[in-house]
């Protein structure tokens, strides 16, 4: 709240203490400006004595301006930029990327439960016996729905609601009554989506919109892609139900297998590399470059990026004085070569014709 909302409390002895601000509608221009120099000036201080960071380096970090703007400031203030000029940049609000949830240990024999009923549901809906609607319904609301509820593993809500779709959609496809698996299932899967954080229940949700749109219900359909959309935007889930992964943990010891894409005008061909993730990129940058007989001079040609998808914790273009390891690159994965210089492309574009 202090950075957020510019109260300018500094080095208080607040801890252990309540305390209440009552704070203004909005943070006037000066309250803010006024906040960032003395962010600068006091709140960096003891990072100073430990790592030497001399206070231009620290007024970087905390906010970007143009860089004229930037000179001129620094030059009037003594090495510190003035944060009150009008042109100076705001500070963004860094969104945390959303991680799965640490789930409780499943029950193992609710889980044993769960995947026998499963079993016994797809031998019902193969063999269509006599009277199958009825066991199947008996079967399914009777001891599998209510192990969903019980259990405390999301997962578990997540599998008990595929069987009901699998159910309902048989149902549905034999001209039979399946309204009332239709909403046991999408309600298990509502609650594993919002409450517990399973993406794989989010994917349910949107089957169950299809299949009640395939019902002939296109209220209910619009109405849960209505809750998915706010779902995802009230929890932060990615949009495309694809968990980020986590930054890896590495070692000097350890070697990873790397992928290189070639840009196409260069013939597009994937080479392998084995690196050490502590070292440089820049390394990496210079043995491509040796690989393709060209010189370190010609680092200025090309990008190095690594690619939204497959997706990986971090992705655009790579600092070559980065550790590989935290690039976004991961064992296994890669990164792409673009051409940034247009005469470049233009001559390897003009020798491949």
């Amino acid at each position: 709240m202090n950075i957020a909302r510019q109260l300018g409390l500094f080095n208080a002895p607040y801890q252990g203490t309540s305390t209440f601000v009552k704070l203004p509608d909005q943070a006037p221009t000066s309250a803010r400006s006024e906040f960032l120099k003395r962010l600068v000036a006091e709140g960096d201080e003891e990072e100073e004595e430990e790592e030497k960071v001399p206070a231009p380096a620290a007024a970087a970090a905390v906010v970007a301006a143009p860089a004229a703007a930037t000179a001129t400031a620094a030059a009037a203030t003594g090495g510190v930029p003035d944060l009150a000029v009008d042109d100076v940049a705001e500070v963004k609000e860094v969104k945390e990327v959303w991680r799965p949830p640490v789930w409780p240990e499943p029950n193992e024999n609710i889980r044993t439960a769960i995947a026998d009923m499963y079993g016994e549901v797809d031998a019902i809906l193969g063999e269509k016996r006599e009277g199958w609607p009825a066991k199947l319904r008996q079967l399914v609301t009777t001891q599998l729905v209510p192990l969903g509820w019980e259990s405390d593993y999301p997962p578990d809500r997540t599998t008990v609601s595929k069987v009901l779709f699998l159910a309902s959609k048989t149902l549905y496809e034999k001209d039979f009554n399946n309204q009332d698996l239709l909403s046991e299932g999408r309600t298990l899967a509502e609650r594993a989506f919002e409450d517990e954080g399973d993406l794989e229940a989010g994917k349910m949700l949107k089957a169950y919109a299809a299949l009640y749109a395939a019902n002939g219900d296109e209220d209910a359909e619009q109405m849960i892609l209505d809750d998915f959309a706010r779902i995802i935007k009230t929890k932060g889930y990615p949009e495309d139900l694809v968990p980020v992964p986590t930054a890896p943990e590495y070692g000097f010891k350890d070697k990873w297998t790397i992928s290189i894409l070639e840009p196409p005008a260069m013939g597009g061909e994937a080479i392998e590399v084995m690196v050490r993730p502590k070292q440089k990129f820049r390394v990496l940058a210079n043995a491509w470059l040796k690989m393709k007989d060209l010189t370190e001079e010609n680092l200025g040609d090309y990008e190095f990026v690594v690619p939204e998808m497959p997706k990986t914790w971090r992705s655009g273009k790579i600092d070559l004085e980065d550790e590989i390891g935290d690039t976004g690159i991961l064992d296994g994965n890669g990164f792409s070569v673009v051409i940034t210089n247009p005469d470049v492309e233009m001559a390897l574009m003009s020798a491949q014709a």
